[in-house]
């Protein structure tokens, strides 16, 4: 009794759902995406680049937050009269709300958007981070730092957006460029240290970490 070849038998259903006896191919199985194709063909504009610069911005306004972490931990344990392990939370806290913000935004803009995810983002990162410099005791600060971090976590959100804006013979370089952003706001935030929790307290440092995104975030909203 003749024996089926197993290998033909495992490669036949694939053959007929290409609709024709030729060789199984990888191209074939890889789906055009007409999105990629038009954004290609437009190619890299001034407006892109627009919006490489608002997305630089946006990342050195996050950074500014996250290297804020370093100081609020001396200095907010010292002004609350905490124990070393309690002023730690205040870095722990933030950090559960990253990756609580990085599992909601996900889901939430790819089922409606990306721009309207990374506004609200934004605008928690400036209104809980204004908020925490005027709280009245270490509970409530907490809280606020918590929120904080839910909006710092959506970070991938605007920076997927802008990876799908551009062609992808640019995205590489202009993703790096907004890369740079991060070294900026961590500049930026340690710079302030320096110049201000000498003369001023760690509220004052709050709200100048927190002015950034709070300036980028109209010119978010109209681009």
């Amino acid at each position: 009794m003749e024996q089926g070849n197993p290998l033909r038998t495992m490669r036949e259903p694939a053959l007929d759902a290409r609709g024709g006896d030729g060789p199984a191919t990888d191209d074939a199985d890889e789906p055009d995406n007409p999105c990629d194709k038009v954004v290609d063909a437009i190619g890299m504009r001034s407006w892109q680049w627009l919006l490489v610069f608002l997305m630089g911005v946006l990342i050195a306004a996050d950074s500014a937050e996250a290297t804020l972490l370093a100081y609020l931990n001396v200095c907010v344990g010292h002004a609350f009269g905490l124990s070393t392990f309690k002023a730690a939370s205040v870095v722990a806290v933030v950090f559960a709300g990253e990756i609580a913000g990085a599992i909601i935004a996900g889901a939430v803009s790819d089922e409606y958007g990306r721009k309207g995810v990374s506004l609200v983002c934004c605008a928690a990162v400036a209104v809980f981070g204004f908020a925490s410099a005027f709280a009245p005791n270490f509970s409530t600060f907490v809280l606020l730092r918590f929120f904080v971090g839910v909006g710092l976590g959506s970070g991938a959100v605007p920076y997927d957006l802008l990876a799908e804006m551009i062609p992808a013979a640019s995205r590489g370089r202009a993703l790096i460029w907004v890369g740079v952003g991060w070294a900026v706001g961590t500049l930026y935030t340690t710079g302030m240290a320096w110049l201000i929790l000498p003369r001023a307290s760690w509220r004052m440092l709050a709200v100048v970490c927190a002015l950034p995104t709070a300036l980028i975030f109209p010119v978010l909203a109209y681009a």
